[in-house]
């Protein structure tokens, strides 16, 4: 997996859905937290 790859599906994934995003940013654990939820 490429870091741009990477890079392009994060932003996708902030755009997608804003306010959970800013959440999971904030935390600093959103991609992590959301692996783990399966969701």
């Amino acid at each position: 997996m490429s870091p741009r790859f990477l890079e392009s599906s994060v932003t996708f994934f902030y755009t997608y859905d804003f306010e959970l995003s800013a959440w999971f940013y904030e935390d600093g654990l959103g991609l992590e937290l959301c692996l783990a939820q399966g969701s």
